[in-house]
């Protein structure tokens, strides 16, 4: 399967669950008492709750991303490459997946609160904090390394990580700096602005991890093709000496 292909389909699940989220949603609160069953079936289509479908696709990708480095680190190294980057990018991914589930940013949320003496605007959840710094020190990293990095697939790696960045800690403030407007007036209105929010947090993560899979997907298919080129080169150079 093509990198494009599977840039197409992921893409599509990603859609399918905005589109299963806000169909769910409208569902639910148009019936004012809704059955066992319904509340359940719509429960499963929340993007931005545990457990649901969207998590588990969540979850998916980003394991899939991280084992999609760790083998793209081997294929460098066997090139005797740099390939640090590509572990450390592995290990990354793997450790938001984790959290992606077991929602371990939360917990941090009432320390950092109190450490800081924050009570409303956009740092209200506070997880946001440490998770600035932790941006921070990968960026240095970043620096450090980039130069290991073919232009393109640094590029891709980057617009791919904005876009998560964006949803994951962007929209996390934006949702703090409107949490009390939305509580104090829960209107039909803000209310629907609210599934809004959520909605564009969760598919901007999505999409920024599906494009980091199809960057890296792409720069595995580029050097497989590096290699067999090179091997081809090699074959024709014995074949020349043989002959000469």
């Amino acid at each position: 399967m093509s990198p494009r292909t599977v840039l197409i389909s992921f893409l599509a699940v990603d859609v399918i669950l905005l589109i299963g989220y806000l169909v769910s949603r409208e569902v639910l609160y148009s019936v004012p008492q809704p059955s066992h069953f319904r509340f359940h079936a719509t429960r499963l289509f929340d993007i931005g709750g545990e457990p649901t479908l969207a998590t588990w696709w969540a979850v998916g990708q980003l394991l899939v991303g991280a084992a999609l480095m760790v083998w793209a680190g081997v294929a460098a190294r066997r090139r005797r490459q740099p390939a640090v980057h590509w572990f450390v990018f592995g290990g990354i991914l793997a450790y938001i997946s984790i959290d992606e589930q077991a929602e371990i940013h939360e917990t941090l949320v009432e320390p950092v609160r109190k450490l800081f003496g924050i009570t409303t605007g956009p740092l209200l959840l506070a997880w946001v904090i440490p998770a600035l710094v932790a941006v921070a020190l990968v960026l240095v990293f970043v620096a450090a390394v980039v130069r290991a990095l073919p232009r393109v697939t640094f590029i891709r790696l980057a617009i791919g990580a904005m876009v998560f960045l964006v949803g994951a800690i962007g929209m996390e403030m934006v949702d703090s700096a409107t949490f009390e407007t939305l509580q104090a007036q829960p209107t039909e209105t803000l209310r629907t602005a609210k599934h809004l929010m959520t909605a564009i947090e969760e598919v901007l993560e999505l999409v920024g991890v599906t494009l980091v899979v199809w960057a890296v997907l792409s720069e595995l298919a580029a050097g497989r093709r590096g290699d067999e080129v090179m091997q081809i080169a090699r074959n024709d150079s014995a074949v020349g000496q043989a002959v000469s």
